[in-house]
């Protein structure tokens, strides 16, 4: 299995009031990025029942994300942004069949 997965819309919050109740929560839009997944399965048929074992890879790349002003009890003090990521992710799925 191979899949190509477009990125079109994200929207990720920084919950800074946690830290101090006088800033605010950033919200941040992401709309560009890339998605990429594979994997290959192998399976065993014993009488009524399949085993498949399915190594698999999954990538991702978020291009930076908008910026958007850092405030402090409604004081401008900055801008805050997502920063361009990528995160890889690798494993094995186990199955049984019945």
């Amino acid at each position: 299995m191979a899949e190509y997965d477009i990125f079109w819309w994200g929207k990720q919050i920084s919950h800074l009031s946690d830290v101090d109740p006088g800033y605010n929560d950033p919200k941040n839009r992401q709309t560009r990025g890339y998605g990429l997944r594979g994997s290959v399965e192998l399976q065993k048929k014993v009488k009524k029942v399949d085993f498949a074992i399915e190594p698999f890879i999954r990538y991702w790349n978020i291009k930076e994300s908008k910026h958007t002003d850092w405030t402090w009890y409604g004081v401008k003090i900055g801008e805050v942004y997502e920063p361009k990521n990528h995160s890889t992710e690798y494993g094995i799925n186990l199955l049984v069949r019945f």
